[in-house]
């Protein structure tokens, strides 16, 4: 039965909160950067004070690598060293490289050993995956722009089985998240281009942004749940409110403002509803199929003497559908 179109609008309004008795520490060594990568992480631009860079190559006249110096392998701060200076060259021409390849191996013992629905596989399973992020940060500052204005472009691929085991466990939020994105199950090994954007501060508390981003960390970051299932939590139940995922596709092209602030922050931010993951955006057709427009208030708290966060947020979206979906696949 063909479903007609018909115009939905809607608003969706999540809010979570964060209590911690002791601030973790992050490593996210592809997500994170000072300023120029403010939104990417936490829209409220939460790295903008706490991230950490992308680990530096060593500035060394002596080439590790070209030596064949094995005792200092392990001492390097890059795995692939300093490329015979080249890194380094490339560094202080405004062009860092960066990257990281995480492997899961999981199994599941026992449980239901015949499959009950075609999309959960029974138990007594192993399954491997692995995901690849690789990335580019220029300096548009080393290039005549703005200062401390940055254009990250990153590519993402997996390769194994797709989404591990998260079939075989049966729950609604994936257990394996970073095991099924970039969500493009019949894919195997093939690389996407998932993010092509500017990131601008203005001032310390004014950050403009504007591109093809990918749509983890667009909103709901703190220091406890957040990253893209990678750096902190598997479970997306923990990476990013379910709600909100499903109110945007994973890559497409965005634009908005974080606010930094003392108190907490906010940001606003549009999109356009067409995933394009396995394409690249064509100008002249942006927003055609409608557009998505949110935004997000965090509060930093004290409860009980402990550091945490409040945070209220929502989206509106007026988008022609075939049905109750949310973005448009190309």
């Amino acid at each position: 039965m063909k479903i007609s179109p018909f115009l939905f609008a809607g608003f969706l309004i999540f809010g979570t909160s964060a209590l911690r008795g002791e601030t973790p520490t992050v490593s996210s060594p592809s997500n994170s950067n000072p300023i120029p990568s403010a939104f990417e992480a936490d829209p409220i631009a939460q790295r903008v004070a706490d991230a950490s860079p992308i680990p530096q190559a060593p500035v060394s006249d002596e080439c590790l690598t070209c030596d064949n110096k094995w005792a200092a392998f392990w001492n390097q701060s890059t795995l692939t060293g300093d490329w015979c200076g080249l890194r380094t060259r490339l560094q202080e021409s405004g062009i860092t490289f960066g990257g990281n390849l995480t492997q899961f191996g999981f199994g599941i013992d026992g449980g239901v050993q015949r499959r009950v629905l075609p999309a959960l596989p029974p138990g007594n399973n192993f399954q491997y995956t692995g995901r690849g992020e690789y990335e580019t940060r220029i300096d548009l500052e080393k290039f005549g722009g703005m200062p401390k204005g940055t254009l990250l472009i990153r590519a993402q691929q997996w390769f194994g089985q797709y989404g591990n085991v998260t079939p075989n466990v049966g729950s609604f939020p994936p257990a394996i998240f970073a095991a099924a994105i970039p969500p493009m199950p019949n894919d195997p090994g093939s690389l996407f281009l998932t993010d092509f954007f500017v990131t601008q501060p203005l001032s310390k508390n004014w950050v403009v942004f504007a591109g093809k981003k990918n749509v983890l960390g667009a909103a709901d970051q703190d220091d406890f749940a957040g990253g893209n299932g990678t750096s902190q939590f598997l479970n997306q139940a923990f990476v990013a409110n379910p709600a909100f995922l499903l109110g945007l596709p994973y890559t497409s092209f965005t634009a908005g403002v974080v606010s930094p602030r003392d108190w907490g922050g906010f940001s606003a931010f549009v999109y356009d509803p067409q995933d394009r993951t396995n394409v690249f955006f064509r100008p002249n057709d942006l927003f055609s199929k409608g557009v998505i427009v949110g935004g997000e208030v965090k509060l930093k708290t004290n409860f009980f003497s402990l550091p945490g966060e409040q945070h209220i947020g929502g989206m509106w979206k007026h988008v022609a559908t075939d049905g109750p979906w949310f973005s448009h696949s190309e």
